[in-house]
């Protein structure tokens, strides 16, 4: 072994943190008897910023993602807006955002709604952990379990949004 490998090999390591849990996996297997886990970074640098104004929620519905032609993030969007005009929610939908305009956003938000296309776990479940916003999703997959505890620390919706309406007024009236 060379370089990083007989490096990260070296008992005395305690821990050695990767981005991804299929690394984990890969690097476990060659770094026995090393414990191996999970840290996925930050998206946005601007997250971290000590210089932030305080903390005011705003809009009680937010998705900041972008489509990316995927219908079911569009139906996601067109879903909650119809809701939350219909139970006079505030909602905000925004695509393209990145640094202080999307931490101030994220902030600023009760509830940031999510579609994740590959059933991954996605930066914004870290990024909205941060921040105290409540992060609701479709179902996820990847092991996000190890990482997060549903009903806890993120919620999810059905696929067909059947109780997108019951969620968002659960979260909003019932904090």
């Amino acid at each position: 072994a060379s370089g990083w490998f007989r490096l990260a090999r070296d008992p005395r390591w305690s821990l050695v943190l990767v981005q991804t849990l299929d690394d984990v996996e890969i690097i476990r297997h060659h770094l026995r008897p090393v414990p191996v886990a999970a840290c996925p970074y930050g998206y946005d640098p601007a997250l971290f910023n000590p210089d932030l104004p305080p903390l005011e929620r705003t809009i009680d519905v937010g998705c900041y993602m972008n489509l990316k032609g995927i219908p079911e993030r569009a139906q996601l969007v067109e879903a909650a807006g119809k809701i939350c005009r219909r139970l006079a929610y505030s909602f905000r939908f925004e695509q393209g955002l990145y640094g202080e305009d999307y931490v101030r956003l994220i902030r600023s938000t009760k509830v940031h709604l999510h579609w994740s296309e590959n059933a991954e776990v996605p930066y914004r479940m870290y990024e909205t952990a941060a921040f105290g916003t409540v992060f609701l999703s479709n179902p996820l997959q990847c092991g996000v379990e190890q990482l997060f505890n549903l009903g806890e620390e993120y919620l999810t919706y059905k696929m067909d949004l059947s109780d997108l309406e019951t969620r968002l007024v659960a979260l909003l009236e019932n904090p």
